[in-house]
């Protein structure tokens, strides 16, 4: 198995595991304000983040290149690039502020800290199809 396989097989197994765990947490969490296995995950989450990047970035500097001028046609593959890139950007800004935030709680008043759950309420349904995506067409070019 390549090495680019390797890590597709990582992306999407995060982004699946992240999903089930997401809708799992209703089920075994006890309503304290602490979620343990939502901190080690978020380890998880954070290094998915660089293949991620690095392989949208990579497709949208390529259909880039193979235009000859900024009116080129737009296509399905030149919106998929595009679409999954600026997508991973938008939620891997949203996921570091939030993330690096837990490490501090306590430097927001409690109306921030509630707006800090709530975005964990709306990144990860959209992070884990993104993640599969992004891990399946790795999975395809390796």
């Amino acid at each position: 198995m390549s090495l680019i396989r390797l890590i597709a097989v990582c992306v999407v197994a995060i982004g699946a595991l992240t999903g089930l765990h997401f809708i799992a947490t209703g089920i075994y969490h006890d309503g304290s304000p602490n979620y343990p296995l939502w901190k080690l995950w978020d380890w998880f989450m954070a290094a998915s983040f660089v293949p991620m990047i690095l392989a949208t970035l990579n497709d949208k500097m390529a259909m880039q290149r193979d235009f000859s001028s900024e009116d080129g046609p737009v296509t399905r593959r030149y919106l998929e690039a595009n679409v999954l890139f600026y997508a991973v950007v938008g939620l891997a800004i949203s996921f570091f502020w939030n993330w690096l935030w837990g490490f501090n709680p306590g430097s927001e008043g409690e109306w921030a800290q509630e707006a800090h759950v709530q975005v964990w309420a709306a990144f990860h349904p959209v992070y884990a199809p993104v993640a599969i995506a992004i891990g399946l067409r790795l999975w395809r070019k390796g």
